[in-house]
């Protein structure tokens, strides 16, 4: 099984808004995914898209762990970078 996910930043305007990220998950024959936004959030989630608010701009190392149907665990992270929206 591949485990592998998108993300793409939805534009906060501001900091009373925070940044949100939308991650699409590209996992296929699983039976289980939990999400670290390396925020100190993380959530259950078996969605196609999932989306996360962060307060803060910054790096993030977000990971994705997937248990298949055999329980076997396969992850994958990815460091992504969020920004408010340029005026």
């Amino acid at each position: 099984m591949q485990v592998e996910f998108l993300p793409v930043q939805i534009y906060g305007n501001d900091q009373n808004e925070g940044i949100i990220m939308s991650f699409e998950n590209r996992c296929k024959n699983f039976r289980s995914l939990y999400w670290d936004f390396g925020d100190g959030c993380t959530a259950y989630n078996t969605d196609k898209i999932i989306y996360h608010n962060y307060d803060n701009e910054g790096s993030y190392q977000v990971t994705l762990t997937a248990e298949d149907v055999c329980n076997n665990i396969f992850t994958t992270s990815e460091e992504i970078f969020v920004l408010y929206k340029p005026d």
